[in-house]
């Protein structure tokens, strides 16, 4: 006899906001966003008023707090690796502000600011994949 509950769904899961939902349900119609998505993806995502183009790419929790935010929700294996990454943007961005100056020093926001879009562009992904999967492993 098999006494296992089914595992439920995100659509059940009460912890998770509208946007993570309207996010999740767009994901499983049209797939997953990637540097080379689907047509059928790239028709409905230009389909969508910009508002909602944002709500589907960005994490602005994620874009603004990093891996403080990724922690919170449960991401704690891409926690560790934002940081990580954070600290080496860090330590490049300042040596070469120091050694370049006022140009090293544009450098390091833009090294910065790469560094916030990539993990909130991510964050929907993970926390997708966390959902529906269980364990993403250490995927960056």
């Amino acid at each position: 006899m098999d006494n296992q509950q089914p595992t439920p769904s995100w659509r059940d899961d009460p912890e998770l906001s509208e946007t993570w939902k309207f996010r999740f349900d767009f994901y499983e119609r049209y797939g997953l966003p990637s540097l080379k998505p689907s047509a059928e993806f790239q028709a409905a995502f230009k389909a969508l008023p910009f508002k909602d183009r944002a709500k589907i790419n960005v994490s602005i929790w994620a874009f603004f707090f990093s891996f403080i935010y990724l922690f919170i929700i449960g991401l704690k294996r891409q926690a560790a690796l934002t940081l990580g990454v954070l600290i080496v943007v860090m330590v490049v961005g300042i040596g070469v502000s120091v050694m370049l100056g006022m140009v090293g020093e544009m450098i390091f926001r833009a090294l910065c600011f790469l560094y916030s879009a990539l993990v909130g562009w991510r964050t929907t992904l993970w926390y997708y994949k966390l959902k529906t999967t269980g364990d993403i492993g250490w995927e960056i």
